[in-house]
């Protein structure tokens, strides 16, 4: 009895792509990223050069659904040699296809690729807009900052939404005050990335748009931009943020509020926090907060507060109140 001996070629040797050449061309295509992550982490570097050609001629294709999972599978695998290719698909009629190409370029990252997507800011779709959008941020290149700027004043949300967060992402000062234009924004979402922005640009009109933000209608804006102003640690915003914790009445926004002059190391704060912490009718979680706070303040001004609380409290609060107290006697001693 004879068999037929199986060629069993190495991948990277010469001619690898005979078997199974269509199966892989088809989840490449399958526009299913967990299939295509599985293979691209398989494939050889001389194999991904070949699907990457074999899918470079399906970008012009007349069916549009091959053009977009072309599109979209060369943001996966492509190199920059893809980049001028996925650029004249910015130009194509679908606009599920420049939806693709849009987010394809931003996955590859090339830098060559930010005028064609500036230019696709003023695509008449609005999810082309904030792809493109989005794919500027992955590139961070400062030099779409102004075009990103007037992206603030696109007439849909989710555009403007997307320019204020790649706006913190690319991080120039110079957006400082386009940012700071949209907490006069009349969609909270867009406040709320507009803070979570300014936050990243840590400069000092940063600060100063976060402690006007306090005070906007909206308890989620107001939280995000203490935590903001926590996480900058400016003490120009612990007066702001006592006086929003004294008649505030989410709680939430009090549980950030009390946290944050924690982070800040404010002694102002510290008769505020003491009162809040002694009054049984505050909710578990702000009292909580009031004595870390006291504790990562560190002054001694501190343990009357922390000791009434200790001898009167049976809660778990007590587990906190020991850790304040012993927190500000070992950064005294």
């Amino acid at each position: 009895m004879t068999g037929k001996r199986e060629d069993s070629k190495h991948p990277e040797e010469d001619e690898p792509y005979q078997e199974g050449e269509d199966e892989t061309e088809k989840h490449l295509l399958s526009k299913d990223d967990e299939k295509i992550e599985k293979i691209t982490k398989i494939l050889s570097r001389k194999e991904r050069k070949h699907y990457e050609k074999l899918i470079l001629n399906k970008i012009k294709h007349q069916d549009e659904e091959i053009r977009d999972r072309a599109s979209h599978a060369l943001g996966k695998i492509g190199t920059k040699k893809a980049v001028s290719h996925l650029i004249e698909s910015l130009k194509d009629a679908s606009s599920t296809v420049r939806k693709s190409a849009a987010k394809a370029l931003g996955n590859i990252r090339s830098r060559q690729a930010v005028s064609a997507l500036i230019e696709s800011l003023k695509d008449g779709d609005k999810e082309v807009r904030s792809t493109a959008v989005e794919s500027l941020a992955n590139i961070c290149d400062s030099k779409a900052v102004n075009a990103l700027v007037s992206c603030l004043h696109d007439e849909e949300s989710d555009v403007r939404c997307q320019a204020a967060k790649a706006l913190g992402i690319i991080g120039d000062k110079n957006a400082v005050g386009a940012l700071g234009s949209c907490l006069d924004d009349p969609d909270p979402w867009v406040r709320k990335t507009a803070v979570s922005a300014l936050c990243e640009i840590d400069v000092e009109e940063s600060v100063d748009y976060l402690i006007k933000a306090l005070e906007d209608k909206d308890p989620w804006v107001r939280q995000h931009a203490v935590e903001a102003l926590g996480e900058l640690g400016d003490e120009r915003a612990a007066r702001a943020i006592i006086d929003l914790l004294k008649k505030e009445k989410d709680v939430e926004v009090r549980d950030s509020a009390a946290w944050a002059l924690g982070d800040i190391g404010s002694s102002e704060a510290i008769p505020l926090l003491g009162e809040i912490l002694k009054n049984k009718e505050e909710d578990f979680e702000v009292r909580d907060s009031a004595a870390w706070a006291l504790g990562a303040i560190g002054d001694r001004r501190a343990l009357p507060f922390l000791e009434e609380v200790l001898k009167e409290e049976s809660s778990s609060l007590v587990n906190r109140v020991k850790w304040a107290i012993g927190a500000i006697r070992r950064g005294s001693s």
